[in-house]
């Protein structure tokens, strides 16, 4: 079974080009993780400083091995989250 993960990003005024940036590095490397079907970042028609990310995975363990890699400890927790006025993930198997 299938494991989605969606990520919430409210990025801080003036640096949402920044944001576009490293998710671009983060989505490159995430697609060569083992167990990842695919990484779409989005971007609000609302809201421009509002990101969203949806994140397939085989299973959730593949999920769990994302978070020990260098990609996301270096970029997202080091240069991307600093960056957020606040961030929301949901996780979770599909129901159907």
């Amino acid at each position: 079974m299938t494991f989605t993960v969606v990520a919430r990003y409210t990025v801080t005024d003036g640096h949402a080009d920044r944001l576009l940036d490293l998710l671009r590095q983060v989505r490159e490397e995430t697609l060569k993780e083992p167990g990842c079907i695919s990484y779409e970042p989005h971007r609000s028609a609302d809201d421009e400083n509002v990101f969203f990310i949806v994140e397939r995975y085989q299973e959730a363990a593949d999920f769990d091995h994302h978070f020990s890699t260098p990609h996301v400890k270096d970029i997202v927790f080091g240069q991307i989250v600093p960056l957020l006025s606040d961030r929301v993930v949901t996780k979770g198997p599909p129901i159907f």
